[in-house]
C-alpha cells in the first residue's frame, strides 16, 4: 500500500465508517507502517480505540497489540485528568458566580453518554466561554488560583493580567493559562466561534 492509500485507510479506521480498512491493512502486512503513519500524525489513540474493538477478527502481534494497548491506556488516564481539570475550573467559576460553557473536546469529555470513547481523542487544551462582561472577572479567578497566562507557544509566560487582555483584545479567545501539574492549557473564549464567523 501507498502512503496515501495507508492514509486514506487510516481515515476510514478512525472516522469509524468502514471495519473492512483494518482488516485489509493487515491482510497486507502493513499494519507496521500504519502504526508508524498514525504515531507520527499523533492519532495512536483514536486508533487504537477503533482498532482495538475490531481485533477480535484478527490475530495481532503481540509487539503491535501492546502499542495500540498501551497509547490508548496512556490516552484515557490523560484525559481522565482533563476531566478533572474541567470540573474544578467549573466550580472555582461558579464560585465567583460564573456560568461557563464548556466547548468542543472539552464538552464531548464531560458527556456521560460518551464515558466509553475518554480515550479516544487526545485532548491538547480545554475551552470554554465566558460572557464578555465576565472574562476579566474569570481570567483573575485563574489567576489567583496558580494558573499563568502564556504566549501561544505555551512556553513565554505573560505577566499581566492587562497585557493578556490587549493582546486577546481582537481573538475569540485569551492566551492560554497553564498552571503546574495539570495536563492541558485553558483557553477562555468570548465566542465559540473565530471572529470571521461571529455573523
Amino acid at each position: 500500500m501507498t502512503e496515501w492509500e495507508l492514509f486514506a485507510a487510516l481515515c476510514r479506521i478512525v472516522g469509524g465508517r468502514d471495519e473492512r480498512a483494518f482488516t485489509a491493512c493487515a491482510d497486507a502486512r502493513c499494519l507496521p507502517t500504519l502504526l508508524q503513519l498514525t504515531d507520527r500524525l499523533d492519532l495512536l489513540p483514536a486508533l487504537a480505540s477503533r482498532a482495538l474493538q475490531l481485533v477480535t477478527a484478527i490475530e495481532l502481534p503481540p509487539a503491535q497489540r501492546e502499542r495500540l494497548q498501551q497509547a490508548l491506556l496512556e490516552n484515557t488516564g490523560r484525559n481522565m485528568q482533563v476531566i478533572a481539570q474541567a470540573r474544578k475550573l467549573a466550580l472555582l467559576l461558579n464560585s465567583r458566580g460564573i456560568a461557563p460553557l464548556f466547548i468542543k473536546g472539552t464538552a464531548q469529555l464531560l458527556d456521560p453518554d460518551r464515558a466509553e470513547h475518554t480515550g479516544f481523542r487526545k485532548q491538547l487544551d480545554i475551552d470554554l466561554v465566558i460572557a464578555e462582561p465576565e472574562l476579566t472577572v474569570a481570567a483573575r479567578a485563574l489567576l489567583d488560583d496558580g494558573y499563568q497566562f502564556y504566549h501561544a507557544d505555551g512556553q513565554r509566560p505573560i505577566p499581566e493580567l492587562d497585557q493578556a487582555l490587549h493582546l486577546g483584545r481582537y481573538h475569540h479567545h485569551l492566551p492560554p493559562l497553564g498552571k503546574p501539574g495539570y495536563a492541558c492549557m485553558v483557553e477562555l473564549h468570548r465566542h465559540h466561534l473565530p471572529r470571521r464567523f461571529q455573523r
